[in-house]
């Protein structure tokens, strides 16, 4: 499963970005491509997420409470679903759902990923944020959004089954699924979490300096890197086996 981790603040508008084959100018891999236009749309947008399997760009648009799915082989709007203020989502490809944090509302939509339609809620003690779901033992994390709690919903019965406390305001979290850990970014105090989905505590604190108060989070599974986006403009490349940061590298601020 790959997580694009990007927020888009357009309103009704979602610009894509495609990889091209530029030999002749090395420093710009990256080409706009046609943006899509959602008609009638209002607000802006938060996480992106990829079902792979089906083909699909999901598009959390919180302003306009829905979620957005996109054909990524054609770039059409395939629909929008009412949830809510949708901020982040999260595939399970083996029941075939989509589970959607929804921060003003409080909830955790359920949609069913065949017909798009929403089938279900459930009800979390706080606002979300981002979201990541834990194929391994079925368990879907949840950021309180800006609190100090990670919300772990069994999926299996749609109830809460653990808080993990942590530091003041999570940001994006990522799954390794080789390594059956989750990687919680922490923007007020600098910090990647390790959180361990069988016991559902902290296992390690990695601080991401010179990257502060971090928000995007990458991983790459064979390389064992972590990319840990700060809002100050350093981009830090951490080891995902220690927490070392091995490199730094200029980004918009």
């Amino acid at each position: 499963m790959k997580r694009i981790a990007l927020s888009v603040r357009a309103s009704g508008l979602i610009g894509v970005l495609c990889l091209a084959t530029l030999p002749m100018r090395a420093a710009e891999p990256l080409v706009a491509d046609k943006p899509i236009l959602i008609p009638g749309a209002k607000g802006g947008f938060d996480f992106l997420e990829v079902d792979a399997a089906r083909r699909r760009l999901l598009a959390s648009h919180a302003g306009n409470g829905t979620l957005d799915v996109f054909d990524l082989d054609t770039g059409e709007l395939i629909k929008l679903i009412g949830t809510g203020k949708a901020q982040d989502a999260a595939v399970d490809g083996l029941a075939g759902k989509y589970y959607v944090g929804v921060s003003r509302e409080k909830i955790v939509a359920v949609v069913d990923g065949k017909t798009l339609e929403k089938t279900g809620e459930i009800k979390i003690p706080g606002p979300s944020d981002a979201i990541v779901f834990d194929p391994k033992n079925r368990c879907l994390y949840v950021d309180n959004d800006d609190g100090t709690s990670v919300f772990v919903i069994d999926m299996k019965t749609e109830k809460i089954a653990a808080t993990v406390k942590i530091p003041e305001s999570p940001e994006y979290a990522v799954y390794d699924q080789a390594g059956d850990r989750i990687f919680q970014n922490i923007k007020s105090s600098d910090q990647v979490l390790v959180i361990d989905p069988a016991s559902n505590t902290v296992r390690d604190r990695w601080p991401t300096d010179p990257a502060l108060k971090p928000h995007g989070l990458a991983f790459d599974a064979a390389s064992k890197r972590l990319f840990v986006a700060g809002n100050n403009g350093k981009l830090a490349v951490m080891d995902s086996e220690n927490g070392k940061v091995i490199k730094t590298v200029d980004i918009a601020a």
